[in-house]
């Protein structure tokens, strides 16, 4: 949607560390979360591209919702989310993607510890 997306928020305040992890929606990195120069915080970002795909949009919203109305110590939490043109590379298009802020949580993983 036109008058929802954002430019250039990403790279304005954020600090992309390392890729953490890839999933059926996108993929998640570990990012310093500033703002003229003052530290934040560490947050885990998920990027979503969507493109113009409005029911794959959609369903990726739900799991913004989702993710929103989980509130435990044991789930991450969620913080906020946008939408924004990107290109994860020099070599790839850019494409509307939807970013989702999260809590940072850097004891490993599940599939680890099992």
């Amino acid at each position: 949607p036109k008058g929802s997306m954002n430019t250039g928020y990403y790279k304005r305040f954020f600090d992309q560390q390392r890729r953490i992890g890839t999933g059926a929606y996108g993929s998640v990195y570990e990012c310093r979360h500033m703002m003229d120069g003052v530290f934040l915080g560490t947050y885990a970002v998920k990027i979503a591209p969507v493109g113009d795909n409005r029911a794959w949009l959609r369903k990726v919203l739900r799991e913004v919702n989702n993710l929103q109305s989980l509130q435990h110590r044991n789930v991450i939490r969620y913080m906020h989310s946008w939408l924004e043109a990107f290109s994860g590379s020099p070599f790839a298009p850019v494409v509307p993607c939807l970013f989702i802020l999260m809590e940072f949580a850097n004891a490993g993983n599940l599939h680890n510890y099992l």
